[in-house]
């Protein structure tokens, strides 16, 4: 999914994002915790065992191995290691990627905004610069920008000629990179220190334990994408998640979105 979409576009990588991180957060978090304690709760309960290995190694499996035996159920690592890479490859390009579905701006309400707009150059110069505008010409339709990055140089261009992009605030979900990694650095950190405390208290490790503790890292892990379930609820998308919806044209080039009679040549992304 993440290799489909426009990874420069922030809407769509958005909508991937709450979309993959709020399944993570009810299948790998909340389902699987409650499948675990209700798994031991049987086996005391209603088996009355009071084997801790029995019970332990009940808890411990996963619905992977239930479901399609050993073999394939020892793919759950793997599995997780995907979950993180596809995850945070879509945090890291989120900080670079460009609001395609903000609203045009053209004119002087450009003036004072921070644009990405195409310079035609070829490489070994930058294809793209971002600058602020800072005056508009209305007898010219000429725009003089300042370079945001590098020694500040100016120049006169028409941006209405060109592809430009109003780059809009950053978005509090950028920030979320650091919460998913410190998660999964407590999380994991914690499902070792219990298999390292039980090596010490009976100089032993069964593979039950292990699998145990990795079950319980993944869970504590998918049920700290609670910030991603929340901000995905409409009441608070709009607060958080402030990019707007794009489309592709027929030859698929990612534009605003847009209604009615238009969508006859924009098909909606997401």
């Amino acid at each position: 999914m993440l290799a489909a979409i426009d990874r420069g576009d922030t809407y769509q990588l958005v909508d991937f994002l709450l979309s993959f991180k709020q399944n993570i957060f009810w299948f790998n978090g909340l389902f699987a915790l409650v499948a675990a304690s209700a798994s031991l709760h049987y086996c005391v309960a209603v088996e009355l065992s009071a084997d801790a290995d029995h019970c332990g190694r009940a808890a411990a499996k996963d619905l992977s191995v239930v479901l399609l035996g050993h073999a394939v159920g020892g793919l759950y690592v793997f599995s997780w290691i995907g979950q993180l890479v596809l995850g945070w490859v879509a945090l890291f390009l989120l900080p670079g990627a460009v609001s395609k579905g903000g609203a045009v701006r053209t004119g002087h309400r450009l003036v004072g905004e921070r644009v990405l707009w195409e310079t035609g150059d070829a490489p070994p110069r930058a294809p793209h610069r971002v600058s602020v505008v800072v005056h508009y010409d209305r007898r010219t339709d000429a725009h003089e920008v300042r370079d945001a990055e590098g020694r500040g140089e100016s120049y006169r261009v028409t941006l209405h000629a060109r592809r430009y992009f109003v780059l809009g605030r950053a978005l509090p979900m950028r920030y979320l990179f650091a919460w998913d990694v410190l998660s999964f650095g407590l999380t994991t950190g914690a499902a070792f220190a219990f298999v390292f405390a039980a090596w010490r208290r009976h100089g032993v490790v069964y593979a039950w334990q292990i699998r145990a503790a990795l079950k319980g890292a993944r869970v504590g892990y998918s049920l700290a994408a609670f910030p991603f379930f929340m901000i995905g609820l409409p009441i608070y998308k709009e607060l958080f998640a402030t990019a707007k919806q794009t489309g592709y044209t027929r030859d698929g080039v990612c534009v605003p979105a847009k209604s009615g009679a238009d969508y006859e040549w924009v098909s909606p992304a997401g």
